[in-house]
């Protein structure tokens, strides 16, 4: 292979524009850049990026003993991550593909420089691969000697989360950390009565109105552009049905964007005003809602920082599903992961307690707060609502990860007697 294929290509470009900018989604660069594969090389690269970006922190941490200096050059460690996810967690590529294709990208990426380290570690690491047992996983593939101690870096996940949760009390066990990399399937809510064939193509599992897909596109294709089904996760729904019955309520939500919680308060007959910061996503919603003529209210659409809306205190229900590190859909948002540090925290921790006090002010005497977020970590969950003075919790659910749905938070509070 001497000259670097088209889905190496792509999946170069995107995790280096990743490593650019720490706030670009891995699919949105994808579909930037990726838009004119054939399909059969889009799904290559798609899985190039997720794969090395996912279980990215374990393969620093296998690479690492093979480098002999610290700190790699990033086109390097780049290169090795792919390297590293074909070995460990791919099956159908041969080794000497892998060695290829690995001098190859690096040749095109204009670094030949590193082709010789790259290519001497990549065949260490096969090396080292061939003399162990194989095994489903990554971490079965490797000698005990390449694991990494650290519990968390053996699931790809961020120490400090690992630690974080083990110091609230969480429980930890391998099953769940595991849980957390790995992307649940597409799942979409059927509306109106309608219900999707079960033999239908695509269709993976059913429980009730929920239907989960091996194919996204199948669903977005059928069901979901014949307005008979949106895409939804389980857990955002669940969340809304803590509230209750929501008709005829009046209804603040403060995040509303994409505006999957706008949308299922609206079908219970709330009277919605969706406001977020972030217009551009807002111009979203309002496409969909002009599909949706089921709505008895359709929601009013509002931009602005939910921290500076002056409203009065009218709402039977504010919502507050805050942005957060996302380390409940870190399987659907991978590259989210590497966000988690403690000076994204402190800033996550001062925009969530500012968006819940502002939150409080807009609810009418009697009336209710809904905070959620899509994290695991108590702080960014059980303490921000603790700071809150004057309330308390009326129900309160932590939702991990599992084979069909993500992780995440949400807490209803009243205000104190």
């Amino acid at each position: 292979m001497s000259q670097a294929d088209p889905s190496r290509r792509v999946a170069w470009r995107v995790l280096e524009a990743v490593e650019r900018d720490p706030n670009l989604m891995l699919d949105v660069a994808l579909r930037r850049l990726g838009n004119n594969l054939e399909p059969r090389d889009a799904a290559l690269a798609r899985e190039l990026v997720h794969g090395s970006v996912r279980m990215g922190l374990f393969y620093d941490a296998v690479l690492d003993p093979y480098f002999t200096k610290s700190d790699p050059p990033p086109a390097l460690r780049r290169a090795l991550r792919m390297a590293a996810h074909q070995i460990l967690g791919m099956d159908r590529i041969p080794p000497h593909a892998i060695g290829a294709s690995t001098g190859a990208i690096l040749r095109w990426g204009g670094q030949s420089r590193l082709v010789g380290v790259a290519n001497a570690i990549v065949r260490r690491l096969l090396g080292d691969v061939r003399d162990h047992a194989e095994g489903a996983d990554p971490q079965d593939r490797l000698p005990q000697r390449l694991l990494p101690r650290d519990r968390g870096l053996r699931f790809g996940l961020p120490s400090a989360f690992v630690r974080h949760l083990s110091a609230a009390g969480e429980d930890v066990s391998d099953q769940r950390l595991s849980l957390c990399s790995q992307c649940p399937p597409l799942a979409t809510r059927s509306l109106g009565g309608h219900r999707v064939a079960a033999d239908s193509d695509g269709v993976l599992h059913q429980d009730g109105v929920w239907t989960w897909w091996s194919d996204p596109q199948a669903a977005i294709r059928g069901p979901v552009s014949a307005g008979e089904a949106v895409v939804q996760d389980p857990a955002q729904y669940q969340t809304v049905q803590m509230a209750g019955d929501l008709n005829g309520k009046r209804v603040l939500d403060l995040c509303a964007a994409p505006g999957g919680k706008t949308l299922a308060m609206s079908e219970g007959g709330a009277r919605v005003i969706a406001a977020d910061r972030a217009g551009r996503r807002l111009k979203s919603l309002a496409q969909v809602l002009d599909q949706r003529s089921d709505l008895t209210h359709s929601p009013s659409l509002l931009v602005a920082d939910g921290r500076r809306l002056a409203v009065a205190p009218v709402f039977d229900l504010v919502l507050v599903d805050a942005p957060c590190s996302n380390s409940g859909v870190w399987g659907r948002r991978p590259e989210a992961r590497y966000r988690y540090t403690p000076e994204a925290l402190n800033a996550l921790s001062e925009i969530q307690g500012g968006l819940l006090r502002a939150a409080s002010a807009a609810v009418r005497p009697g009336g209710r707060l809904l905070y959620a977020t899509c994290s695991l970590t108590p702080t960014e969950n059980r303490d921000i609502v603790d700071l809150l003075p004057g309330w308390r919790i009326s129900a309160e659910q932590t939702h991990w990860p599992s084979e069909f749905q993500a992780g995440g938070y949400a807490c209803l509070l009243e205000k104190g007697a």
